[in-house]
Order: structure tokens, then sequence, then C-alpha cells
């Protein structure tokens, strides 16, 4: 699978999501490049959370909107009818290398590629 390479994190002055390239310091500190800056420079650099971050998994819910680590979502009826049907998470398994759906209902782990109709109701850290 082809995507792009982007991180998402929470500024620490203002509490926005930023999204762009990542630039993680030794001393803990960790920066976003927003990806709508021009040219870069170290005033760019935005500092965020550090346990915010979450990578973008190259999906998008059925809205358009790009899914992160970290995303929770609802999953909707395939006939694009907005019936609620579950809800789970979106999280990274090291083992298995991979993006994975956990469900908060029964906390069972599916590949990210069966994941089903969705729509993004927030993450884990708001």
């Amino acid at each position: 699978m082809n995507r792009e390479l982007k991180f998402r994190g929470l500024d620490i002055e203002n509490n926005t999501w930023i999204v762009g390239s990542i630039i993680k310091k030794e001393n803990h500190f960790t920066w976003i490049y927003p990806h709508n800056q021009e040219t870069l420079s170290f005033t760019n650099l935005v500092q965020v959370k550090t346990e915010t971050i979450g990578q973008y998994t190259g999906f998008k819910d059925d809205s358009g909107k790009e899914i992160f680590e970290g995303d929770i979502l609802n999953s909707t009826d395939a006939n694009g009818v907005d019936e609620f049907i579950d809800t789970f998470k979106i999280v990274w398994d090291a083992d298995k290398g991979g993006f994975m759906i956990e469900y908060l209902s029964d906390d069972e782990y599916y590949n990210l590629e069966e994941l089903p109709d969705c729509i993004i109701i927030g993450n884990v850290y708001e």
C-alpha cells in the first residue's frame, strides 16, 4: 500500500491538531513541521505533546476524513444508513507490524485492511 507518511499531534500551546512531518529529540521534545509550510525553517516547527502523536494510516472514513492512529470510530451500515453498529479505535501493533482495529465492545483486534464503513467520532486524546 502506498500512502503519504505524516503524523498528527496536539500543539502544546493552544491544544490544536498539527499535521506534518515529525522531529523527535533525545530529550523527549517532539515537533511537527506542518505540511502547509512552503520552506523548511526551525521557526515553522510546532512543539506537540509527545503522548498525542499518531501516524496517518492511509485510510479515510466515509466522509473523507483521514484516519490516524488513536482515532475512535463508529462503524455504520454499508447501505449508507447512519445506523450505529459498533465502536472501535485504531492502534499500532508492533508484533504484527501494522495498524489494527480494536473493537471496544469485546477487545477483539482485526487487521486494518478489514476496515468497515465508518465515521470518526473522536480520538483517545480528547
